[in-house]
């Protein structure tokens, strides 16, 4: 575990800060930076309203979500060995492919090199299914709405029928 302490602020804030590197050497673009894989029981999040500002609900949830092209790859660990890639075969998105769709859930450190937080991508699924809902509702009721219509005129040519005395099963034949 490396640790650097008291840096100037990388967002140009009086304010010193530690960086901490766990395998691997120093990355002043993070307070944290773990080589490797981190495993954990969670990551909480900060997310309380009263942090907040500019508000917005997320609009056009389920266009973005079907212009996302998820991926499956394998990390090119022979040429960065630094990082400490997994040889396992991996499934996720390609940072800059997705940065042109949902430019705040991606990031980009100081040498350009892109990551993306992928809890945040959550918020659009979860508006994109609500999308996704809301037609399916206005579908059913369209469908209902056309079944009615069709029982109505079925209603109405048995009635004819009935009137002008023609079986039901002779007027098809």
């Amino acid at each position: 575990i490396r640790i650097n302490r008291e840096l100037s602020s990388a967002n140009g804030s009086s304010t010193p800060y530690s960086v901490v590197s766990i395998g691997g050497p120093i990355d002043t673009d993070y307070a944290l930076r773990v080589y490797g894989n981190l495993r954990t029981n969670g990551i909480d999040e900060l997310s309380d309203e009263r942090w907040k500002k500019d508000v917005v609900q997320i609009e056009n949830a389920l266009q973005k979500v079907l212009a996302i092209k998820g991926v499956y790859y394998n990390w090119k660990t022979d040429e960065f060995p630094e990082n400490k890639f997994t040889n396992k075969h991996q499934v996720g998105f390609i940072a800059q492919e997705l940065e042109k769709i949902l430019p705040e859930v991606v990031n980009t450190d100081s040498k350009g090199y892109k990551s993306v937080m992928y809890g945040h991508v959550v918020a659009l699924l979860v508006e994109a299914i609500k999308d996704l809902e809301s037609q399916l509702e206005e579908k059913t009721t369209s469908l209902e709405e056309k079944t009615k219509e069709i029982d109505d005129i079925k209603a109405s040519l048995e009635e004819i029928q009935r009137v002008l005395g023609i079986n039901k099963d002779e007027a098809f034949k």
